[in-house]
């Protein structure tokens, strides 16, 4: 794609300087895929961060922008529920899956509407992700970020969508310390994914009851240049 008359290559954070938006950004052909591990993932995040998280960013032929509308509240739930189904089926116990329902996820939706990016195909919500504050049992970790859901339907897998999605996230969350992602033991696609945008187990796991008991584990990407008096927030 030839670059627009506003549009350049953004390789230094020199080259930021003066940018309004991320529009003006050249991007490459498969950039995520320049993520080869932590440091590289931490630096994707920067970008978007120092360009003042526009409110949409273009994956083409995907929108990348935060959930308003009720269309995409109903669009996520929906994103929600089919995930679930689709990505769980051997892992989580098929009688949690079946009391899993639409209507179930579109009550959650409408109830927690906060800190939400929707991925869009045209008008169709075809991805997702959820990020914020750590949610620590006993409210330690208030300056450690989490991203506590990222979901696209199979069929728009593979197209860079959840790739850009964590981006944006990462973005959102470049002041705290560490971003964690909690992920079910068994996934192992799940896990490979986030391995190769930055994140990397640390060892903690924690046992959820989804009808039967199953093993989550925490995953973990830190900051290492996060600045001094910087308050996590998205």
């Amino acid at each position: 794609m030839a670059a627009t008359k506003k549009q350049r290559p953004v390789e230094t954070w020199e080259d930021v300087e003066g940018m309004k938006s991320t529009a003006e950004v050249l991007i490459p052909s498969d950039p995520i895929d320049r993520v080869l591990g932590q440091e590289e993932a931490i630096s994707l995040a920067k970008i978007a961060a120092e360009k003042q998280h526009a409110q949409a960013v273009s994956v083409f032929p995907f929108l990348i922008k935060p959930m308003e509308s009720e269309e995409e509240i109903r669009g996520k739930a929906y994103v929600h529920w089919k995930s679930w189904q689709e990505s769980y089926q051997g892992i989580v116990d098929p009688a949690y899956l079946s009391r899993l329902t639409l209507e179930k996820c579109e009550e959650m939706a409408f109830r927690f509407p906060e800190n939400i990016l929707v991925a869009k195909d045209g008008e169709r919500v075809v991805g997702f992700s959820a990020a914020g504050a750590y949610r620590s049992p006993d409210g330690s970790d208030a300056e450690e970020g989490e991203v506590y859901a990222l979901y696209v339907l199979r069929d728009y897998q593979k197209k860079a969508i959840g790739r850009a999605l964590m981006q944006e996230s990462l973005a959102r969350l470049s002041q705290c310390g560490v971003v964690h992602i909690w992920v079910l033991k068994e996934n192992r696609q799940a896990i490979d994914f986030y391995r190769r945008v930055g994140f990397q187990p640390d060892g903690e796991e924690k046992e959820l009851i989804l009808g039967t008991a199953v093993t989550c584990i925490r995953m973990s990407l830190t900051f290492t240049d996060k600045k001094e008096n910087a308050t996590c927030s998205v």
